[in-house]
Order: structure tokens, then C-alpha cells, then sequence
């Protein structure tokens, strides 16, 4: 799961092909989306980070964009999870040009190695 793995290892430290998961998942709900997977992993910071990042590019529906920054949200101050945001940024620019691609209208999502996440709670 992708966001499991970002929790666990680090925004920094994951694949192109999780970060791409990730963004199929919210970007095309290729998949769902399951914060409670992340809560009391090491990085779960960066992965709320991420969900939240990546609901902010307009190829998410309104309705998802704002179930999903409730549930960062509501994630942050229940978990109290710290994130470093400098790195963040570092980490999430590695992955820009890989992404720009995924975010045109021609854009197919089709099999593009993306997993089943679990539901989005």
C-alpha cells in the first residue's frame, strides 16, 4: 500500500512507483485512500503531507478534495504527528516530473501499476 510505505520508510526514501500510486489513488481514486493505515508509523507525517499535497491539484473533484483535507486534518491534531516540512518539499520535488505527466486530461490510468488501497474511512 502505498501510503503504508511512505508512513513506514519516508517520502524520501520511497520509489517513484509508490509516490505514483499514491497520486492515482487520490488524483483518479485508482484505489482508495486509508489514513488509519499511516497513524503511529514512523513518517506518518509525510504521508498525510503527501495526501494533502496531492489533493491540492485540481484534478481532484471538489467533494474529494475536501473529505480528504477533513481527514488530514482531523489526522493532525488527533495524532499529533510532526513533519518536517523543509524536507517534505525536497522529498515531493523529486517526484514532480514524474507526476506532471499523470495530471493531463490525456492522461490513462488504465493498469498503470497502481494497487487496491484500502477504502477511504
Amino acid at each position: 500500500m502505498a501510503l503504508s510505505a511512505v508512513a513506514q520508510q519516508g517520502l524520501s526514501r520511497v520509489s517513484a512507483d509508490v509516490v505514483h500510486r499514491a497520486a492515482l489513488a487520490i488524483w483518479y481514486g485508482h484505489g482508495a485512500v486509508d489514513l488509519a493505515s499511516v497513524q503511529g508509523a514512523p513518517h506518518a507525517g509525510d504521508a498525510l503531507s503527501l495526501v494533502e499535497r496531492l489533493s491540492f491539484y485540481n484534478l481532484v473533484e471538489r467533494g474529494r478534495k475536501r473529505e480528504l483535507l477533513r481527514q488530514v486534518g482531523q489526522a493532525r491534531e488527533t495524532w499529533a504527528v510532526p513533519c518536517d516540512m523543509q524536507a517534505f518539499e525536497a522529498a515531493y520535488r523529486q517526484f514532480l516530473p514524474g507526476l506532471q505527466p499523470m495530471q493531463t486530461r490525456h492522461f490513462i490510468v488504465g493498469d498503470a501499476g497502481a494497487e487496491s488501497l484500502p477504502p477511504m474511512n
